[in-house]
């Protein structure tokens, strides 16, 4: 699937509010969705993020106030996701990882 193709369909299987996937070198090469209304989001539009995949879990998480991002690798490239009011302990952990198979299914076709 087609890296546009496939951000739009990660966004629209879990109504996540937008995306975006980079490079290794952390430059933007596709958007999607709205981030009008982000704050916090577009702060992590760049090599940074990078910085929060940690390993320990896929995807990786991280949030502030309302937004949150997920952070995953589609090959040599970083998708990353947000939405709004994430849910609670495992409840997110399982959301997470439902959008982490979403990723892995929808770049790798």
């Amino acid at each position: 699937m087609e890296a546009e193709r496939a951000l739009n369909f990660v966004l629209n299987e879990h109504s996540l509010k937008c995306g975006a996937v980079l490079a290794e070198n952390g430059d933007i090469l596709i958007r999607a969705g709205d981030f009008s209304g982000m704050e916090w989001a577009p702060s992590l539009l760049g090599p940074q993020a990078y910085s929060l995949l940690d390993g320990a879990i896929r995807p990786a998480m991280s949030g502030q106030g309302r937004e949150f991002a997920l952070l995953d690798r589609a090959g040599s490239h970083l998708v990353i996701v947000f939405g709004l009011d994430r849910a609670q302990g495992m409840e997110y952990l399982a959301f997470a990882r439902q959008v982490g198979e979403s990723i892995e299914w929808a770049f790798s076709r």
